[in-house]
């Protein structure tokens, strides 16, 4: 049985950026957006001072990984993705129904979650999982 665990960092150290290409070298959805020299040029260009990243381990190995930064979305305080993409910004290794239910329910724990793009495969995985979730127009 697979065992997850997922933390939620301020931080982030050479050994996470080395996990972080290796999982976007072999996720399912890996995307410019989602990769670790992406996340560090937008921190810098838009000068991003405070950001959590959500980094979910199986074992030791990086399995899934989200950067975050507080806003306001509709007047609402949201944790959103890092920039306003055209493509997920979370990576994650694969498509795999018990992994994105740790993961998000980790991410999503005493705080309003805000996903500007979501791919149709998460979005049916997340439908399934979190079902309360998600609006009847969608």
């Amino acid at each position: 049985m697979r065992k997850y665990h997922t933390i939620n960092l301020k931080q982030i150290d050479e050994k996470l950026i080395i996990q972080w290409q290796q999982l976007w070298e072999r996720a399912e959805n890996a995307n410019i957006f989602n990769s670790y020299e992406w996340f560090t040029m937008y921190r810098d260009a838009y000068k991003v001072k405070e950001f959590e990243i959500f980094a979910c381990f199986e074992n030791q190995r990086l399995v899934a990984i989200l950067p975050l930064s507080p806003g306001k979305r509709f007047g609402i305080s949201v944790s959103s993705s890092i920039g306003d993409t055209v493509e997920p910004t979370f990576l994650i290794e694969q498509y795999d129904k018990k992994l994105f239910k740790h993961f998000f329910t980790s991410v999503i724990k005493n705080k309003n979650l805000y996903l500007m793009k979501v791919d149709e495969k998460a979005v049916g995985l997340l439908n399934n999982i979190f079902p309360q979730l998600f609006s009847p127009l969608m």
